[in-house]
C-alpha cells in the first residue's frame, strides 16, 4: 500500500543535516507532517514509546533502531503504516522493500529518499541537486568539497533543527552575510582548540583517543589526513557517546560495534555508548586489537607512531 499523501505523517529522522533535508524533502509531497528528530542514542527509546496508530504513515529516515524489540516492533506494523530508508551499513541485514524496509548504504540517507519519492508521486527535486550534493559529500565522509562543513557547523551552532528545516526548505546553498559571519568565528574556535588537543596514542597500530565535545569530524580528519593517523577513537565530554572514524581500506567499524551490540554506523564513521571509564577501556581495547589483527590479516603496514 502507498501512503496517502493526504493523511497523517510522522517524520522521525536523524538530527543531523542528512536527517533534516530528508524531511525536507518528503514536505515537499506530504503536507500533514508531524516532525520528530532524535540521534541514535535515542532512537530505541523512542520507537518505544511510539504510538503508531495516531499517525497514517511513519517514515523512519537515516535512521535504524538496535535492540531487537524495536525492530520487531517495526516489523509488527501493517503495510504501507511504515516507511523506513536508513543508508547505514549496520542495518543492511533488514532490507526489505517490499514490507517498507529500504537500506543501501553508499549514499546519504536523503538521496535516498528522492529515490523513493521520484519513483513512488513523480516529484521533481531538480532544486535540491546541489544541497543533496554537499549532505553527501559530507554525510558518507566524502568530504571533498569545503562547504559540506559549512551546513554542519550551521545547523549545530546558529540554527536549531525546525529553523534549518525552514532555512533550506527551498534547497539553497547560497549562504548569507549572518552565517559567514558566524562560520569566520567557528574557524578561529577551531584553531584556538586545535593548537591546545591532547592526542592519546594507541599502541599497536596508528591510531589515537582524543576527549572532547566540539569538531568531532574536524579534529578527527586533521588527524587522520593531516597527521596520518589511521583511526581516531573520540570520547564526547561529559557524554557516555564515543565516535570513531578511520581510513584503513576495507575495514568497517559499523559492521565491527554491530557485532558487539556496542552501536553501528557507516564503514569510516561510527558510534557506540560507554557505560564508564572503565567500560571506555574495555572497549577501545578491544577494538584497537581488533583493527590490529585486521592490518596484519590483511597484511597492511601500520605507519609507526
Amino acid at each position: 500500500m502507498i501512503p496517502n499523501i493526504n493523511g497523517r505523517i510522522l517524520s522521525l529522522s536523524h538530527n543531523d543535516c542528512d536527517g533534516v533535508l530528508c524531511q525536507i524533502l518528503l514536505s515537499k509531497v506530504f503536507k500533514k507532517i508531524t516532525y520528530l528528530n532524535v540521534s541514535f542514542y535515542k532512537i530505541d527509546e523512542t520507537i518505544a514509546k511510539l504510538d503508531f496508530n495516531q499517525y497514517d504513515t511513519t517514515f523512519i529516515t537515516d535512521l535504524h533502531p538496535s535492540l531487537p524489540q524495536s525492530i520487531i516492533k517495526l516489523q509488527e506494523q501493517k503495510k504501507g503504516k511504515l516507511v523506513l530508508i536508513d543508508h547505514h551499513n549496520s542495518f543492511i541485514g533488514l532490507h526489505d522493500p517490499t514490507n517498507g524496509f529500504i537500506v543501501v548504504p553508499g549514499v546519504c540517507g536523503a538521496i535516498l529518499v528522492r529515490k523513493y519519492l521520484e519513483r513512488t508521486y513523480g516529484a521533481n527535486f531538480k532544486q535540491f541537486d546541489s544541497l543533496l550534493y554537499l549532505i553527501n559529500d559530507y554525510d558518507i565522509h566524502i568530504m571533498k568539497n569545503p562547504k559540506t562543513r559549512l551546513l554542519h557547523e550551521l545547523l549545530y551552532g546558529i540554527y536549531n533543527i525546525s529553523q534549518f528545516r525552514t532555512e533550506f526548505a527551498d534547497g539553497r546553498t547560497q549562504l548569507k552575510p549572518t552565517e559567514l559571519e558566524f562560520l569566520r568565528k567557528r574557524r578561529d574556535q577551531f584553531n584556538e582548540q586545535w593548537d591546545k588537543l591532547d592526542v592519546f596514542d594507541l599502541k599497536l597500530f596508528r591510531g589515537c583517543v582524543i576527549v572532547v565535545d566540539d569538531f568531532i569530524n574536524e579534529f578527527s580528519d586533521m588527524l587522520i589526513h593531516k597527521h596520518n593517523y589511521e583511526l581516531v577513537v573520540v570520547r564526547h565530554l561529559h557524554k557516555n557517546r564515543v565516535s570513531i572514524r578511520h581510513n584503513i581500506k576495507g575495514f568497517n567499524i559499523g559492521t565491527l560495534l554491530k557485532k558487539y551490540n556496542w552501536g553501528g554506523g557507516h564503514e569510516q564513521a561510527a558510534g557506540m555508548r560507554i557505560l564508564s571509564d572503565i567500560d571506555f577501556k574495555e572497549k577501545v581495547d578491544i577494538i584497537e586489537q581488533d583493527v590490529a589483527n585486521y592490518l596484519k590479516e590483511h597484511s597492511i603496514v601500520s605507519i609507526s607512531v
